[in-house]
């Protein structure tokens, strides 16, 4: 924390909010005239309202402005629904600025396709779920208090570990005097057009009503998810090196209490006449409320960088469902730069009467979101492609691209000095003496390849820079997947060849497994031993039915059979490659039968209870010494009374069908008493 900003907080404490506060020019639309007349009145202020083109602007002190705010949202559902300027003049000014602009223009059609597929696979909706859950931790991340100052560092902390070890990245916090909370910006300085800006942001703080230092507003869609988002973005795009324009990832401060932040950092580039390409605005990506995935809002923004972003869509993201909408008022952070006369827009996570109904409150959780995060995933993808397109993309119809066949050239291939063309190669499992190689009898084209994104001229598997145009690289070891090959023209070439190519050994077909068995019977009880074999391989299963409903696996196995009768025994095996054999024998099976004596069995109780648990209760009148117990005929026990309890479970649904007998120790037995529950 900083020292001025130390102070400002005892001061706060030590003095009425009343005394301390700043008078600030507020704009805000028409239709929102009552709610601000209102707020006025109730603290006996004079309202002195001005209308300027539809917007009415007044001064009000700092310290109403989270009541505004609250105000905005429940009577008008807005998320702060009005803008801080710093002078009636800047005011007035943001006032004449149409609700909508045409001035961005792309040239040509999107060449970056190489890099967009590259960067894509890269991101990850695990990744943005862990983020969000890390800032809704922070009891807030409201502007005045300690922990939206803390989130915000947390944030930069972040950022900079992303972008760690490299010289054209810096991570900092841009500094607001009259508040705690800082703006956070990432700057990737371009290396060829660093004074050109593209800009992605997205606001930091949190809100739920007259926000203090206590107060839960974990903000988990508005807006952790549109800062999980970018800092995803960051994660995948330092992949692709330095960019060739200038990038900004900004984290503003204060955006809920009308913009503050980022009217702050937009009104400075104005001032200091920096060239700002274009800004996209992510705020909310989190929930999905309407039939699209992504919804552009068409006021407080240019209606040819939506276009761009539609086109970009219809080009690399044809899975993605868009639409249009408008928010009504300057929603986000993104009409801040609007007002300065830059090209801005908002994708939005639904139709703006569909957005998140938590959001301001403490029910703004992650589990009020798209638990898998693919909603806000789409976000990310857009996000990337408008960075990768617009940063690498520096004018022109751009570099040569294609997709290279196996062992077909691409031909009549040219280039101007110092121009850098991208090709990809498709290389499948079992592959083989991979080789690219080029051809041209003018010229001097440098082979640049490297295996699963664009290499560059510091960042290669292999490169061949010969004199002249004819270079060839070999790869040892073909992995499978995406080579990515770069020409680069340390002379202008014409009319050149570029060929990849590899070969494919073709695998020996797996032979299946052959099954056999024997079986050798003890009275009842068979012994069944697996004599199956697989021929290239090793068998990993053996699966035996043994016909009368029973079953077992393993390589050799006993079974005992209740009755007598014939029965199909077979025995599946399947190898390590998947591929299966079933053989079966039939056997013919004499279950002995006990001798019948005199004594009498009686079922004096059987119960199944409705979980499967099976009671029955025995009793008999007569005979000698110890008694055995047969259920099924097979000795389950022995008794040496005239009664005996059998307890077993069944499947909760199965059907119960046993016979009991009991015979003492001269093997006389009882007759044989049948149970079905």
């Amino acid at each position: 924390m900083k020292t001025k900003k130390r102070l400002l907080s005892l001061a706060l404490l030590l003095c009425p909010l009343g005394a301390m506060a700043d008078e600030l020019w507020i704009m805000t639309d028409k239709d929102a005239g009552y709610s601000l007349q209102s707020l006025l009145q109730r603290h006996n202020l004079q309202p002195q309202l001005r209308e300027s083109h539809g917007k009415l602007i007044t001064r009000l002190n700092e310290d109403k402005l989270l009541e505004l705010s609250a105000l905005m949202h429940k009577e008008h559902n807005r998320c702060g629904g009005f803008s801080v300027h710093a002078s009636e003049a800047d005011a007035l000014a943001a006032s004449l600025v149409p609700v909508s602009q045409a001035t961005f223009s792309f040239p040509g059609e999107p060449n970056q396709a190489a890099r967009v597929a590259d960067i894509l696979p890269r991101l990850m909706a695990s990744n943005i779920k862990d983020t969000v859950t890390s800032l809704e931790t922070f009891t807030n991340r409201y502007y005045t208090t300690s922990h939206g100052e803390n989130a915000a560092n947390w944030v930069k902390d972040n950022w900079a570990a992303l972008a760690t070890g490299n010289s054209w990245a810096n991570a900092a916090v841009y500094d607001h005097a009259d508040w705690r909370q800082d703006s956070v910006v990432l700057t990737l300085t371009g290396s060829e057009a660093p004074d050109e800006v593209v800009i992605l942001g997205g606001h930091l703080d949190s809100i739920n009503g007259y926000t203090t230092e206590t107060t839960r507003a974990p903000g988990a869609d508005d807006n952790a998810s549109g800062m999980a988002t970018i800092t995803e973005v960051i994660r995948a795009f330092m992949s692709q090196g330095q960019p060739k324009r200038t990038i900004k990832f900004i984290g503003y401060a204060a955006e809920e209490v009308g913009l503050r932040g980022s009217a702050e950092i937009a009104a400075q580039a104005r001032s200091q006449g920096q060239n700002v390409v274009a800004v996209m605005q992510l705020d909310m990506t989190g929930f999905n409320g309407s039939t699209e995935d992504i919804v552009l809002m068409q006021d407080y923004t240019d209606s040819g960088l939506n276009q761009f972003l539609i086109k970009l869509m219809d080009t690399y993201h044809t899975e993605i469902r868009y639409g249009l909408d408008v928010c009504g008022y300057g929603c986000s952070d993104h009409a801040s730069w609007h007002n300065q006369g830059y090209p801005a827009a908002m994708p939005f996570e639904s139709r703006f009467n569909d957005y998140n109904p938590h959001i301001h409150t403490a029910q703004d959780t992650l589990d009020k979101l798209d638990p898998t995060m693919e909603h806000a995933l789409n976000f990310a993808k857009l996000a990337s492609s408008y960075l990768v397109e617009l940063s690498f993309n520096t004018g022109g119809t751009g570099p040569e691209t294609g997709e290279l066949e196996n062992g077909v050239a691409l031909t009549g291939l040219s280039a101007a000095k110092d121009a850098q063309s991208y090709f990809t190669l498709a290389v499948p499992a079992d592959a083989e003496n991979l080789r690219f190689v080029t051809a041209a009898n003018n010229g001097d084209a440098d082979l640049y390849v490297k295996f699963g994104a664009p290499p560059s001229t510091s960042d290669f598997d292999c490169r061949s820079w010969n004199n002249g145009s004819n270079e060839s690289c070999d790869l040892a070891q073909a992995t499978e997947g995406t080579w990515h090959v770069m020409l680069k023209a340390y002379n202008a070439y014409s009319d050149l060849s570029l060929t990849g190519s590899f070969d494919v050994s073709t695998p020996t077909p797996n032979q299946p497994p052959v099954s056999n068995f024997s079986v050798s019977f003890n009275g009842a009880t068979g012994q069944f031993v697996s004599s199956a074999n697989d021929s290239d391989g090793q068998l990993v299963s053996w699966q035996w039915s043994f016909g009368d409903g029973s079953s077992a696996s393993g390589a050799n196995v006993s079974h005992t059979y209740s009755q007598s009768g014939r029965y199909t025994v077979s025995l599946t095996v399947t190898d390590d490659d998947g591929a299966s054999a079933t053989s079966s024998q039939s056997v013919d099976m004499t279950v002995p039968e006990p001798p019948q004596g005199d004594i009498e069995l009686t079922v004096t109780k059987a119960t199944k209870s409705r979980l499967g648990s099976v009671y029955v209760a025995l009793s008999w009148d007569t005979g000698s010494g110890d008694y055995r117990v047969l259920r099924d005929g097979v000795q389950i026990g022995t008794s040496s009374r005239s009664s005996y309890t059998d307890r077993f479970k069944v499947g909760k649904n199965e059907a119960v069908s046993v016979s009991y007998q009991v015979c003492d120790n001269s093997n006389a037995c009882s007759q044989m008493v049948q149970v079905n529950l």
